[in-house]
């Protein structure tokens, strides 16, 4: 049965007698076909997974691709592989590249200088910043009894919203292009600031589609540790892929203006994640409003998992005000002027500094100040 390989017991009464017999026992009954998503029903710290003693030793190979892929399929459902790899490829390492590369060409095309370039990066790379309040919203607010379908399809929504608006944006960033390019003047700001909020849509779907994905696999990587690195090696082999191939092409076409077939490029991309994520391959437990410390804020369209927020409710305000503050940051940089944004900055990276020592384990106060002073330098 698949369910004895998903949890790697040695008899049905290891299963029977495990932590997870519970939410087992249901499939079993059923003989469903996709034992092997129970795995993501342990809980968003992927706590409650079956006891090592009851793990057979399994011991990852490198001796070929095949074997790397089977040994990767033991703990990993293929439809999950299949949606991480598509948003790894087509999203992380394709879409977010092309808009990386092209906002260099582009913006100085419209006359932008690299100071004010900077700037309006510094928006669209905000979501990236975000990912950690993205990732409380996501544990603590399962919407539809799901933590991470529907923000998932509201993400990519965004991200094809972006696509679309550039698209349509993109007769007047072409006439205002040339119009620069001629030696005219214009004033490119209105269609700069929205090429911007295009950009940051696109950035959004693409922070939150990896925050998710991560917490994913984090909770599965939590569950078997002796499937080692294998996933995350998995991530990023199809997230570089998907950047080499963008990169080969979105400077040429950029070069000789072809920015309306990179706007479709990048709306066929956004498209990808959206069946898959609609079909249900991010495998997580319909949580319900009947569930212990689950509380129904709009029926049982948007709950709230009270249970979990009280027993972490510091590292929760901790990290969404972390995640809040790069957004506000950003705007703060581009709108009210660069030493503003250096004075707030300061005052966050210290204050961030020393709630992380007063909420979390010295260990992880230690190694957060790692990001912190590697941006800083």
């Amino acid at each position: 049965m698949r369910t004895l390989n998903l949890l790697n017991c040695t008899t049905m009464t290891d299963i029977m007698e495990s932590p997870v017999a519970e939410m087992v026992e249901p499939l079993i009954e059923n003989n469903a076909d996709e034992a092997v998503e129970v795995s993501s029903t342990f809980g968003a710290d992927g706590a409650g997974g079956p006891n090592n003693n009851n793990i057979m030793p399994v011991t990852l190979t490198w001796t070929s691709t095949k074997q790397y892929f089977s040994d990767l399929s033991t703990y990993y459902s293929p439809k999950f592989l299949a949606w991480l790899s598509i948003y790894s490829c087509f999203i992380g390492g394709g879409v977010f590249t092309l808009i990386s590369t092209l906002s260099l060409p582009l913006f100085k095309g419209l006359g932008i200088g690299a100071s004010k370039q900077q700037q309006y990066m510094s928006l669209v790379m905000a979501p990236w910043a975000m990912k950690p309040f993205i990732g409380v919203a996501s544990d603590l607010f399962p919407i539809g009894g799901y933590n991470k379908r529907y923000i998932a399809l509201f993400a990519t929504l965004i991200g094809l919203a972006g696509c679309l608006a550039l698209l349509g944006l993109a007769p007047q960033i072409s006439s205002s292009e040339k119009i620069v390019r001629e030696g005219g003047k214009i004033d490119v700001t209105p269609i700069t600031d929205w090429i911007v909020v295009c950009f940051t849509a696109i950035s959004y779907e693409a922070a939150t589609l990896d925050i998710l994905g991560e917490g994913k696999y984090a909770e599965l990587m939590h569950l078997y540790p002796q499937s080692g690195s294998s996933i995350i090696s998995f991530k990023y082999g199809w997230t570089l892929l998907g950047s080499i191939a963008v990169q080969s092409f979105v400077g040429p076409m950029s070069d000789m203006g072809y920015f309306i077939a990179l706007f479709w490029i990048a709306l066929a991309f956004g498209l990808t994640p959206l069946l898959p994520t609609i079909a249900g391959w991010i495998p997580e437990r319909k949580r319900s409003k009947d569930e212990s410390g689950m509380t129904a804020l709009c029926g049982p369209l948007l709950l709230f998992d009270r249970g979990t927020f009280q027993g972490k409710s510091m590292v929760f305000i901790n990290a969404i005000v972390c995640g809040l503050a790069s957004p506000v940051l950003a705007a703060v940089t581009t709108y009210a002027g660069l030493n503003v944004g250096l004075i707030l900055a300061a005052v966050l990276i210290v204050s961030f500094c020393c709630s992380t020592y007063f909420i979390f384990p010295a260990s992880v106060s230690r190694l957060s100040l790692l990001p912190f002073i590697s941006v800083s330098l």
